[in-house]
């Protein structure tokens, strides 16, 4: 199951738990070297907490302790993203995608598990053995209005957020010190959910495990609803303020509006560009985009600004070739409707040096 949590893991006692090596490493050292510890705290000035070694001690033992968390949406959604990346590469790099395949065979297990740890307000099904209702009093707070816009709605019984962590407080009892999730309790991030979009989307769009993880989302209508309670989310914490005004308690791991922003951005690149690149929902998606992708990426560096010599050495210019096909003849302004065709016309024929010099004609003089 491709469940991934951002540093190492190591089998202790029957249960694999996180060990970031740059955390937990310098952690360690700092734990076992009190004496060097408190001459760095003496030489800042804080000579009461240098002499109270225990304490400093049992600090960084919960910080020992904070790091092994257990899998999260985060990390397990941008391997997907990666996942989609290698296959629109596939043709370039085949043995990274084959290699990427094999490590994340099931994907569709992957989808039951951002299910089944999801947030439900209302609580999940009376079968279940899950606190899916229990939340970061920080989430419940930043989504109290979105909660009672649902209610008024009528919609509220049926929506499910996805969560940060893959883990839920019942399991969480059984892997007490080996992982668990910080403060104890999962929680709903802005910037998290933005990357299960992505990931998912890219997962589905490009047809990850031969087309079985768009097979999972067409025929699992919760899932589809716990996307689209993810875009719904998103969306009304951008149109509300709230990500703008609360950024403490909707950005709880990525502060960063700029981040933010970003992650929603490219999500939405992703989904307009398979739009228009198979506005029929091809059974192909994948490879129909990749190849577009390509055609696209040359008219666009074709209509780009680049740098071109300007005939002195050592020196390049900004200098647009393609936007006026006009200024190679040497003219300040552009032909009349008459004469525009003749004036594209040869200077598709033209070589690179005389276009170079045409694009010199038009940079200003220093």
């Amino acid at each position: 199951v491709p469940s991934y949590v951002f540093g190492p893991k190591v089998l202790v006692n029957g249960t694999w738990s996180a060990t970031p090596a740059n955390l937990i490493g310098p952690l360690k050292d700092i734990v076992h070297a009190e004496t060097w510890l408190a001459a760095v705290l003496r030489l800042f000035g804080f000579d009461a907490q240098a002499d109270d070694d225990a304490a400093l001690a049992a600090i960084l033992s919960g910080l020992l302790q904070a790091f092994k968390v257990p899998p999260d949406t985060d990390d397990s959604s941008v391997n997907l993203a990666l996942g989609g990346t290698l296959r629109v590469l596939q043709s370039q790099f085949p043995a990274w995608y084959d290699a990427w395949e094999v490590t994340n065979s099931d994907i569709a297990a992957l989808f039951e598990l951002l299910l089944q740890f999801s947030y439900k307000p209302l609580g999940g099904a009376p079968s279940e053995e899950t606190l899916t209702d229990v939340i970061d009093p920080r989430t419940y707070y930043a989504l109290s209005p979105y909660l009672d816009l649902l209610q008024s709605q009528g919609a509220l019984n049926a929506t499910a957020f996805v969560a940060t962590w893959v883990l839920d407080i019942p399991d969480e009892r059984k892997t007490w010190q080996k992982e668990g999730m910080p403060i104890n309790l999962n929680n709903v991030d802005f910037c998290v959910t933005s990357n299960f979009l992505y990931g998912t989307s890219n997962a589905v769009l490009m047809g990850l495990n031969n087309g079985s993880a768009r097979s999972y989302f067409e025929s699992n209508t919760e899932f589809q609803r716990l996307y689209l309670n993810a875009a719904s989310m998103t969306s009304w914490g951008i149109t509300s303020g709230a990500v703008v005004t609360r950024p403490d308690i909707t950005l709880l791991y990525y502060p960063s509006l700029y981040d933010f922003f970003w992650m929603v951005a490219r999500t939405t690149f992703l989904c307009n560009r398979m739009l228009r690149c198979c506005p029929r929902r091809c059974r192909r998606p994948s490879r129909c985009s990749a190849r577009r992708w390509r055609s696209t990426s040359r008219q666009r560096s074709s209509r780009w600004p680049r740098r071109i010599p300007t005939g002195r050495t050592g020196t390049t210019s900004w200098a647009t070739r393609t936007t006026r096909p006009w200024a190679t003849t040497g003219s300040s302004r552009p032909p009349s409707p008459s004469t525009r065709s003749s004036a594209r016309g040869p200077s598709q024929h033209r070589t690179p040096s005389a276009l170079c010099s045409g694009a010199r004609r038009r940079l200003p003089r220093s």
